[in-house]
This record gives C-alpha cells, sequence and structure tokens, in this order.
C-alpha cells in the first residue's frame, strides 16, 4: 500500500462532498503536531490567527518569521484571485519570498499551482475574509512561542 494512503488512514477524517467548501485538508486544534510526533518529524506547528494580526503589522509580522520558519497560509482564494464564483473557497499557499510589496508563494493547485506572485495588502484581506491565518512550521530545536 503507498505511504499516502497509510498517512490518510491514520488521520482518520477525510470526507467526500460535492461541496468545493468541503474540500481540502481540515485540521483539527494540534493535529498537525500529534502527526509530527507520531510519525517521529521533528517539527511543531504554531498557528497565529489572522484575528491577532493587525493590518498595520502583517508585513512585518511576515518579515519577522519568514527567514527562519516556513509559513502557510490560508486565505479566500476567490478573492485574492478576483474569481467572484470562488469566493469564501478556503486554499493555502507557502512563502517563499517577500519582494517590496509583494510576495512569493507556491500554490499546490490544483489550479494554477506553482509559485505565484501576489501584493501582501491583498493577501492579508484574503487571509482576513476567510478568517484563517498563518501555521509557522519550525524544527522541535526552536519551539518557542513566537
Amino acid at each position: 500500500m503507498p505511504k499516502t494512503a497509510k498517512v490518510s488512514e491514520k488521520i482518520k477524517n477525510i470526507t467526500y462532498s460535492d461541496n468545493p467548501n468541503d474540500w481540502g485538508v481540515k485540521l483539527e486544534y494540534d493535529s498537525l503536531n500529534t502527526f509530527f510526533k507520531n510519525e517521529g518529524i521533528n517539527l511543531v506547528k504554531e498557528y497565529i490567527s489572522i484575528r491577532e494580526i493587525a493590518d498595520y503589522s502583517f508585513e512585518l509580522t511576515l518579515k519577522s518569521i519568514s527567514d527562519e520558519f516556513d509559513v502557510v497560509f490560508g486565505f479566500d482564494y476567490g478573492r485574492l484571485n478576483n474569481i467572484p464564483d470562488s469566493y469564501s473557497i478556503g486554499h493555502v499557499g507557502l512563502l517563499l519570498k517577500l519582494e517590496g510589496e509583494n510576495l512569493l508563494y507556491l500554490d499546490p493547485g490544483p489550479r494554477n499551482y506553482g509559485v505565484r506572485k501576489v501584493n501582501i495588502d491583498d493577501l492579508y484581506n484574503a487571509i482576513k475574509n476567510k478568517s484563517d491565518g498563518l501555521w509557522i512550521i519550525k524544527s522541535t530545536e526552536h519551539n518557542t512561542r513566537l
């Protein structure tokens, strides 16, 4: 059996739906940290809700953590990409690099996968619109609250 099948059996929260709002990974509180620990992966996740980050400090927050840790962010796919039919559909990206008022991120797809460039303020608004946030992934050696 492929490794992905074994992992999905362990997570036990896979559902099937025709509603795009139900698609994707739904992480329960601390389930990612539990997965890392159970699989012997020396990583830990810290989640920061967008409600904890003021709009004027979002870019500074990204700058303060992106050089040292991996940052995954959840956002409203339709709002960020100006696709009204996809408003409220959640999506994620992996921050790669900050470039002035923009950032580069890795989009896992399935549509428009690859490296994408967006305005930081537009991303903040898309995260806020979905009431999502930032997942900071770091090694267990750096497990201190940001």
